[in-house]
């Protein structure tokens, strides 16, 4: 059995292909193609020499779902809600998830609906469940034509208190399933049936937001892939640190944002078992930015409130912490004169100075290649030359604004700043959560990863770090470690003690058979699936 695990990252494509009947594992790297990142896929596949007719699995990570939100390169989504409340997903509960509190020239970022594409319609439903107001159909089907004349993408459906009773969401979807065949929908009681309608209404709107564009790149991959004569099972990873079939990604989008990240964990959780430590800090850092998250006996912390680009979703995915540090990340002097890095990024395109593409900032990538620590033969085995003088003379660009003589002295502070950053990423998920990194491992890893892990592990006082083989492919080692995976949740408020036991029950096992129906349509056996259940609760 052949499998390929293939990760996009933001500057470049990893691959790793593994043989289980040989024990053979090879890898390679391409530079990623923006916008449409499935040129590099496959030329990194012509790269490795593979007979895709051969493959048996292809497991695919893309962060393009995560680049369409932070770029709003999404469709044009319109959201259908209950009358008086289509704004909820707008005012929300009057916090800021951007920064900026004390900042009188914050701006609001750019929205995924626009007020002009909110409908209220008339129906309610109340807190515990009972239908206070029908539907009034009439309603929907005036607000569908108005759609119809938008000439809208995508649309979403989120009610008050629709995880109670799914009911009118429904009806809905059947209608703009008669009158809108083309147009894909989200229906919050299907993608996140829990309470809280300010993140429930944000994540069904980001599901439909995302879901054309998903649909066409999937589509477009999977065609190239099948036409080279790939006949095998295609997977993608999700962000709560498994892998979904094609027709999960399709309905639910929403679970691609960081899912890139979450194969790294995934990879250091298999680390940990072959190594006997099973308490780490997985440490990522690649081309534009660094992940690192906490594991604690082999099982990462999983969230399921995350802020991502402004929005309080409800969806769990594996408790990563993202910073703008990654090798592309840009040195620059702000206005009192200080030197800073990041996290603005170089990507892949142009890049670095040093890669000769145009680039004309000094990055992290630039000062290591001054400092001896890049081979001046260059990147991916020789393929990608580095240039010297270029990175020299972007370095003396900068030490010129600071007053610094030697572009060597100031490639040092850059690397000083960026491993300062990136320890005070370890150190908020680590000591400011009670957790003593002198008991952890670090698992360094990503293309530059391994390159600062001493000086981090010296500064944060952790004993020990493990640098797996080919570090610089981990996370699409870890695409082929990821099981398939789907999450379900309810909500079920009450008190404790005086909560229904034979209910709660009742529940679990509802989504677990919704579970199992998933697997064993995705061709899992009934011995393979294995159910785990948790429970949120508060004081």
């Amino acid at each position: 059995m052949q499998a390929i695990g293939v990760d996009v990252g933001g500057t470049f494509t990893d691959f790793v292909i593994y043989d289980e009947d040989t024990g053979e594992m090879r890898t390679t790297k391409t530079p990623s193609t923006y916008p449409d990142p499935q040129e590099g896929v496959l030329r990194g596949l012509q790269d490795l020499g593979v007979d895709l007719g051969l493959l048996d699995r292809l497991a695919h990570g893309t962060t393009i779902a995560t680049n369409a939100v932070i770029e709003r390169q999404g469709a044009k989504t319109a959201f259908i809600t209950t009358y008086g409340f289509r704004d909820v997903i707008e005012t929300g509960d009057t916090r800021r998830f951007t920064g900026g509190q004390f900042n009188p020239n914050w701006e609001r970022p750019p929205r995924l609906v626009v007020p002009q594409l909110r409908f209220g319609v008339h129906e309610r439903v109340k807190a515990d469940g009972e239908v206070i107001e029908p539907l009034n159909e009439k309603d929907v089907l005036e607000v569908i034509e108005q759609l119809r004349s938008e000439k809208v993408e995508s649309v979403a459906v989120g009610f008050l208190h629709s995880y109670q009773d799914g009911r009118h969401e429904s009806r809905v979807a059947e209608l703009l399933r008669q009158h809108l065949p083309d147009v894909p929908y989200s229906i919050s009681s299907e993608v996140v049936p829990e309470f809280r309608e300010h993140p429930r209404f944000n994540t069904t709107a980001l599901n439909a937001y995302l879901m054309p564009l998903l649909k066409d790149y999937l589509a477009s991959l999977k065609s190239s892939l099948r036409a080279e004569g790939f006949d095998g099972a295609l997977v993608y990873m999700i962000s709560s640190g498994g892998v979904a079939s094609e027709e999960t990604a399709l309905a639910y989008p929403v679970k691609f944002l960081v899912s890139g990240p979450a194969a790294g964990v995934v990879a250091g959780v298999y680390l940990g078992q072959l190594s006997g430590r099973s308490d780490l800090i997985t440490y990522d850092m690649g081309g534009t930015s660094t992940d690192v998250c906490l594991i604690k006996d082999l099982t990462p912390e999983v969230s399921t409130r995350r802020i991502v680009e402004g929005f309080p979703l409800l969806t769990p995915m594996l408790d990563v912490h993202t910073i703008g540090a990654g090798g592309g990340s840009i040195t620059w002097v702000d206005r009192s004169g200080a030197l800073r890095v990041g996290p603005q990024s170089a990507g892949a395109n142009p890049g670095p100075a040093a890669y000769g593409q145009g680039g004309t900032d000094f990055t992290i990538t630039d000062a290591n290649l001054l400092l001896g620590r890049v081979s001046p033969g260059g990147l991916l085995g020789g393929r990608m030359a580095m240039r010297h003088d270029l990175a020299e003379a972007a370095g003396k660009r900068v030490a010129d604004q600071v007053g610094i003589t030697d572009v060597h002295r100031l490639a040092e502070g850059v690397i000083q700043i960026a491993v300062t950053t990136m320890s005070g990423a370890i150190r908020a998920i680590s000591i400011e959560r009670g957790h003593d990194p002198r008991e952890l491992t670090l698992v360094a890893f990503g293309g530059a990863g391994s390159m600062h892990a001493i000086p981090i592990a010296e500064e944060l006082s952790i004993p020990s770090i493990l640098v797996p083989r080919d570090p610089g492919n981990f996370c699409a080692t870890g695409l082929l470690a990821s099981d398939l995976k789907n999450d379900f949740a309810r909500s079920y408020q009450t008190e404790l003690e005086k909560g229904d036991v034979t209910r709660m029950e009742s529940m679990f096992k509802e989504m677990e058979e919704e579970g199992r129906h998933i697997l064993r349509r995705d061709g899992v056996t009934e011995e393979r699936i294995a159910p785990q259940y948790v429970m949120s609760l508060r004081y």
